[in-house]
């Protein structure tokens, strides 16, 4: 990084500065951040890590959380000057990003019918997908309380369609769906519930926090909701 012709550094050094702050105070932004999140850790976790730890002289645990929510523990040099938080005596690096997407979480150990190992509670994670039937979907649409969002291409959409108000990808329509408040409730409606069910899973690592998928597609609403919709 060049700034006003002068060298700053590479990436090793550059990051260092944004994690510390620094970077920003040169470019003469407000300082960023560096609350250490509120985190849980629950003493079987700890038993856990702590382990791990007596392994790796020098180390700390390092949490990353990225964009998409997904954790990732790593034991990394132990660094004073991190943002870290301390749960049941065990300490936590986080970098800035993380930190924030941190805020609240608890951390424990399972051995159950989930599996083996450490499960994260991420109460700032967007909620999953959810099933949602023709019925309600039409219910939901009539009372403005959801945007439908038919995934079809047009020529699909030609031979079958909804008879309620609806939004596609035509066009400008995904860039345009993608722009609205993450907390719009879309309901996502395709022939089946296939197509429609990776198109609301993508809107929901965009961050999107009431996004539904209408079981059963247009064949289920021609069934269940208006047998005038054509079935193909």
């Amino acid at each position: 990084l060049y700034i006003d012709g002068e060298l700053v550094g590479g990436s090793d050094i550059i990051l260092q500065m944004a994690a510390s702050g620094e970077l920003s105070s040169v470019l003469g932004l407000a300082a960023p951040d560096r609350t250490p999140p509120r985190i849980t850790v629950t003493p079987a976790a700890v038993e856990m890590l702590k382990g791990a730890l007596a392994d790796a002289p020098g180390a700390s645990l390092q949490l990353t959380i990225d964009a998409r929510f997904q954790p990732n523990f790593q034991l990394a040099p132990h660094d004073d000057s991190a943002i870290a938080a301390e749960s049941n005596g065990l300490r936590v690096q986080f970098d800035l990003s993380s930190a924030r997407r941190a805020d609240g979480i608890t951390i424990d150990w399972v051995d159950d019918i989930r599996g083996k190992g450490l499960a994260i509670d991420n109460p700032n994670a967007p909620k999953p997908v959810q099933e949602i039937s023709v019925r309600d979907a039409d219910d939901l649409v009539r009372a403005g309380n959801v945007t439908l969002v038919d995934v079809r291409p047009a020529d699909e959409r030609a031979i079958a369609a909804v008879g309620v108000p609806f939004k596609s990808f035509d066009g400008n329509g995904r860039a345009e769906l993608e722009g609205l408040p993450k907390d719009t409730p879309l309901a996502f409606l395709c022939h089946h519930g296939g197509r429609s069910a990776q198109a609301a899973e993508q809107f929901r690592t965009l961050g999107f926090t009431k996004v539904f998928n209408v079981t059963g597609g247009i064949d289920a609403w021609s069934d269940e909701v208006d047998n005038g919709v054509p079935k193909y």
